[in-house]
């Protein structure tokens, strides 16, 4: 996969670029679905970005329980329903964990058990965060690969002299002279930080 292409400049100044990214690609073929695939990918990955940060909660929660053996119940219940959300890997753990005692399951424990299925939870939701955010690159890659008429990128340069014209950070402008239109929105989108729902049409 090619690298994650950054966008430079603060949050509003990459949204205005983004607008006139909009502005040059509206009423041309395809716009509509650019758009909506765009902001699909937007949702997906802002949804990504808050799971990793639960993901990093529960990978603290994990370091807690480790160091305070004498964990309240109330804790452990927390722990428990943030593990469930982990999803079907974390929860085959804890059935093995707290079955009945046999050859698959040598802890009796109860805070061993609950501190070995938290991490194999969090494991598993580390590995499905990482197969969703090479689909998500994938997706990025493609719409970012749409191709620009020569008609389009003039339009789209002049619209970045304006923007230069009236004050847009250099470093964003240059930056997204280098790219087409589509390009720009789609890792717009991508970022999964800043929010752009004032950028793209509404459906």
């Amino acid at each position: 996969m090619k690298p994650v292409v950054r966008l430079l400049g603060e949050d509003a100044e990459v949204r205005a670029v983004g607008r006139e990214a909009v502005q040059t690609l509206q009423g041309t073929d395809g716009a509509s679905d650019l758009f909506a695939a765009v902001g699909d990918l937007h949702r997906r990955r802002r949804q990504q970005v808050a799971a990793r940060a639960a993901s990093a909660s529960r990978a603290r929660a994990v370091a807690t329980a480790e160091r305070t053996p004498q964990t309240s119940a109330r804790v452990w219940r927390w722990i428990w329903a943030a593990l469930v959300a982990a999803g079907l890997i974390a929860a085959l753990v804890l059935v093995v964990e707290f079955g009945p005692a046999d050859r698959k399951n040598a802890f009796s424990d109860p805070q061993l058990s609950a501190t070995i299925a938290l991490i194999a939870g969090a494991a598993a939701a580390a590995l499905l965060l990482v197969v969703a955010l090479r689909e998500l690159r994938r997706i990025a890659e493609r719409l970012a690969a749409t191709k620009a008429s020569a008609a389009m990128q003039q339009d789209w340069q002049r619209r970045l002299d304006r923007l230069a014209e009236k004050g847009a950070p250099s470093a964003t402008i240059a930056q997204a002279r280098t790219m087409t239109p589509s390009a720009w929105l789609a890792w717009l989108g991508y970022d999964g930080e800043i929010e752009i729902r004032s950028v793209l049409p509404r459906s």
